[in-house]
């Protein structure tokens, strides 16, 4: 595991910016060799306004911060140095290898959930049956995981359980008896974390290549059968935005997306609910942090809250060069060269119709093998995690894992501002 020293010069290669927004704005200028007078022409501010957001103190408004990103070609995340917290990355691997657990209300800890083994169950009769077969008052039959499931979330008395295959009274258990088959362990958020980066670390030097490598062995062929149809050769897509273009209407669309109140939304990030809804009325700005605050509640990055527009192509080439396909632009004609195996059949494509066979194709690939690509990584994450997990008391409190090391799998990327795509309607009126 890396040490305090190791970690302290990995985060400064990785973000080598000051972590407050005015020096990393002024830093990001510099880098690009902008000077303020020209940045400020650029922005259409006067330069006084310029100076004064990198000094500390001054925060620019949601349109003015996206317009700073896009002229100094990174992304707003980058430029107020928004990332997820350590404990969400945790918790949505955990949400990913189907492991059950719930947050402790009112304490910094988890409480995980796990069937006793075999060795733990010792019970001889057992070893050659199911445990269990649980059903839902609805008379529906429940798999293991559902079982805990009903447990963490207190349901227990809505359950029906019986011992073996055979449904009888006979076979029947007690819910308390049930519960003795069920092991809950409670964490500490640091001890969580240690454990769920700590799996990941061994699980990627055992699979992660090979994982990659099956995955990256399918898409070649899907994408270049969307490459060869003449049909995504012209501009015959679009590229659209589901939610309102106007930061207010983003926020409450976003907010009413994951069933949220108000109440509830101005609770969780410190507001009082007539501060907060102000946010949604157009009658206030929030401050940087408080972006920060509302995109980690929504479970989106400052970018989709803000509306700021991902440069899509270079993201999708960024992609294909992963893969190993590569893509050159002819300048002349603005057309992208997508090679083939057969060099005398490459493809040309204008950039929308490369971009959507990019997209289109990885949707494919996921679909038809990321379960298998899932039941891989859960066969090895899994039971490394629940041995670090058994044996926590052994667990070094000052153990520092790099949260930022975790990196997600090739068929796991997710584009948090995937576009959505709609063909055109040829038959529209040019003039509208």
């Amino acid at each position: 595991m890396p040490t305090r020293t190791e970690i302290k010069e990995i985060e400064e290669i990785r973000d080598p910016y000051p972590k407050d927004f005015a020096g990393r704005l002024r830093a990001f200028r510099k880098k690009l060799k902008i000077k303020q007078t020209e940045f400020a022409e650029m922005l259409h501010i006067d330069i006084q306004k310029c100076r004064r957001y990198e000094s500390i103190g001054t925060e620019p408004d949601v349109e003015t911060l996206k317009k700073m990103a896009s002229i100094l070609k990174i992304t707003v995340d980058e430029l107020v140095g928004y990332k997820p917290a350590a404990i969400n990355i945790a918790t949505d691997i955990l949400d990913k290898s189907g492991i059950v657990f719930k947050k402790v209300e009112d304490e910094d800890a988890y409480i995980l959930y796990r069937y006793k083994t075999d060795d733990e169950i010792g019970h001889p009769d057992l070893n050659d049956l199911p445990y269990f077969v649980c059903f839902s008052k609805e008379n529906n039959i429940l798999s293991p995981a559902d079982a805990l499931l009903s447990v963490k979330d207190s349901r227990t008395d809505d359950l029906c359980i019986f011992f073996g295959p055979e449904r009888s009274e006979d076979n029947k258990i007690d819910i308390n008896e049930f519960l003795n088959y069920i092991v809950e362990t409670k964490l500490s958020t640091a001890k969580l974390k240690i454990c769920v980066f700590e799996a990941k670390r061994r699980t990627d030097s055992i699979i992660k290549t090979a994982l990659n490598e099956t995955y990256a062995a399918f898409y070649p062929t899907v994408f270049r059968n969307y490459v060869n149809d003449e049909k995504y050769s012209i501009s015959s897509v679009e590229i659209r935005d589901i939610l309102p273009e106007i930061f207010p209407e983003r926020l409450r669309a976003l907010r009413e997306g994951c069933h949220f109140s108000q109440s509830e939304m101005a609770d969780e990030v410190g507001l009082s609910l007539q501060t907060y809804n102000r946010y949604e009325t157009k009658n206030a700005q929030p401050s940087i942090d408080m972006l920060k605050r509302l995109a980690l509640k929504l479970g989106v990055s400052v970018n989709v809250l803000t509306g700021f527009k991902l440069d899509y192509l270079n993201e999708a080439l960024f992609f294909l060069e992963k893969v190993h396909i590569k893509c050159s632009l002819d300048k002349e004609t603005q057309l992208y060269y997508v090679e083939a195996p057969d060099k005398e059949n490459a493809k040309k494509l204008n950039a929308k119709a490369l971009h959507f066979c990019t997209y289109q194709a990885k949707h494919d690939v996921d679909l038809k093998i990321k379960d298998d690509l899932k039941n891989i990584f859960d066969e090895t994450f899994t039971p490394i995690f629940w041995e670090l997990v058994n044996n926590h008391q052994n667990l070094k409190l000052d153990t520092i894992i790099d949260e930022n090391d975790y990196e997600p799998y090739l068929y796991e990327l997710d584009l948090m501002n995937k576009p959505v795509f709609s063909e055109k309607d040829t038959n529209e009126d040019p003039d509208d």
